[in-house]
């Protein structure tokens, strides 16, 4: 199966201002950033691949860039219908949509990685997570990627020792 030409939206109308908030933090982090997750959602628009007859649709990540707009504030815009709905494989329209934006906090060997989905991004609603303090302070293995917890009482005895943060997001005027 050949890759298509995905092509970029020239007129894009779905702009949401995603805001990461960092409460409580126990350090600083070497980086942040953010990127959105996008994927064709109509699988019948995409080829059965050759050896095991799967469909597989098609995906694309983009980096999302982020401003410090004080501390522990961060804020991009990510375009909701950021590709263009085609016909890229000869089997009727592939239609794309958001499926989410995450963020990589980066301190040392590891990534805090909290995520807003797509249902909460057109709702309004905030994604909020919680992480382990200590986890920031003493860990000192290998890589880790720790995706939060979606409430700080999952921590158990150490419940008051976590960090959170919460993405949000506003439906901009393009």
């Amino acid at each position: 199966m050949k890759t298509p030409d995905i092509k970029q939206n020239p007129n894009p109308k779905q702009h949401y201002e995603i805001t990461l908030r960092i409460d409580d933090a126990p350090g600083p982090f070497e980086a942040i950033r953010a990127f959105a997750n996008y994927r064709v959602i109509n699988e019948a628009c995409v080829p059965m691949t050759p050896v095991t007859g799967v469909r597989v649709e098609p995906q694309e990540t983009l980096p999302l860039a982020l401003t410090k707009v004080k501390d522990g504030v961060y804020q991009g815009t990510v375009i909701a219908d950021q590709f263009m709905d085609e016909d890229y494989y000869g089997l009727g329209v592939c239609h794309w949509e958001l499926v989410a934006v995450g963020a990589k906090l980066t301190a040392g060997s590891q990534d805090f990685s909290p995520v807003i989905y797509a249902e909460e991004i057109k709702s309004g609603q905030a994604a909020h997570r919680y992480f382990s303090s200590r986890s920031y302070r003493e860990y000192k293995g290998g890589h880790l990627v720790d995706i939060g917890n979606a409430n700080r009482e999952d921590f158990k005895t150490h419940a008051a020792d976590t960090f959170s943060t919460t993405l949000t997001a506003e439906r901009q005027t393009p």
